[in-house]
């Protein structure tokens, strides 16, 4: 799974103009990949991931809220998560609109009341810009892409190494990430 991450920045940087296309190792070598069976989670798993007693305030309980948001929000990407920004949700409609980074499009989501009830944790302190879930440094808004994309490679990397935990205190045995 790590050649992946690999594969992903040499191909960004392709695109950046960053390095040449013959420099990238992996348009001369193909990745091996196995088919994996993708397994859901039902809602009774949800609800205990949800139910899982975390400190408040930490890191840990901010992954939690993310996935939980992300399973009522429609499977949210963890990388189109972490960019998700308070300006961009409206309060009244309880909509969030964002970019998708993979397919380039916009996107909005009415969001249902559980997303809502999570959303509204991380905005309930006036605050009126910046990342909703505080994971990403604001310092990196509108830095140039090879640096946003190293930046969400190594919050993804930690989230999932959290959940990982998370997923187990909920007892569940299943293998699942972001």
């Amino acid at each position: 799974a790590n050649l992946k991450v690999f594969r992903m920045l040499f191909n960004r940087a392709v695109e950046l103009d960053l390095i040449p296309i013959q420099n990238n190792p992996f348009g001369k070598h193909k990745l091996k990949t196995e088919k994996v069976e993708k397994s859901f989670l039902t809602q009774t798993e949800v609800d205990a991931i949800d139910q899982v007693k975390l400190t408040a305030g930490s890191k840990m309980e901010a992954h939690r809220d993310m996935f939980v948001f992300a399973c009522y929000a429609g499977g949210i990407r963890i990388s189109d998560l972490l960019q998700l920004r308070v300006e961009r949700y409206d309060r009244t409609t309880k909509v969030i609109s964002f970019f998708v980074h993979k397919t380039k499009n916009n996107h909005t989501i009415k969001l249902p009341k559980r997303a809502v009830e999570i959303l509204e944790r991380y905005i309930s302190n006036g605050k009126t810009s910046g990342y909703i879930f505080d994971l990403l440094d604001e310092s990196i808004f509108n830095a140039p892409a090879d640096l946003l994309l190293t930046k969400i490679s190594s919050a993804t990397a930690y989230a999932n190494k959290n959940f990982k935990t998370i997923k187990d205190l909920a007892g569940i045995e299943k293998p699942i990430s972001f």
